[in-house]
């Protein structure tokens, strides 16, 4: 933390944030990290991408799922513990990325709620189609 204090360009808060409060630090920032140790979902990472920021994640399966996906300008990976190093060159790669991602924005369309939705009617109805075993 005294690191962080002395960095330019770096804000780190140490608290809660109030839901209504959350959008104002999403839409000030370059970069949301995620140092987790164990992940179970990749839900924050969703949450990272529906505000166009780049994720800096460790190489945990769900994210490194999500990554393929949406693309590793997007989500970044680190192997072990998060470290200034990892910060360095993420935050180097993100500014020289800086123009595309604001331009573009990550595809997670295939996220929308409609598409889930239509996905999964569409899997059971398929498995309704499928003509049923005799025991």
């Amino acid at each position: 933390n005294e690191h962080m204090a002395d960095s330019e360009g770096i804000m780190f808060i140490n608290s809660f944030i109030k839901d209504e409060d959350l959008q104002l630090y999403f839409n000030c920032a370059d970069v949301v990290v995620t140092p987790y140790n164990r992940i179970f979902n990749s839900g924050s990472a969703f949450l990272n991408l529906s505000f166009a920021k780049p994720t800096l994640a460790p190489d945990l399966w769900a994210l490194a799922e999500l990554k393929q996906m949406v693309g590793s300008r997007w989500i970044k990976t680190y192997q072990g513990q998060l470290s200034a190093a990892n910060l360095e060159s993420s935050m180097s790669e993100i500014l020289l990325e800086s123009e595309y991602l604001s331009a573009t924005g990550p595809d997670i369309s295939y996220l929308d709620p409609e598409v889930v939705a239509s996905e999964t009617i569409a899997f059971y109805n398929s498995l309704l189609s499928q003509p049923r075993k005799k025991k």
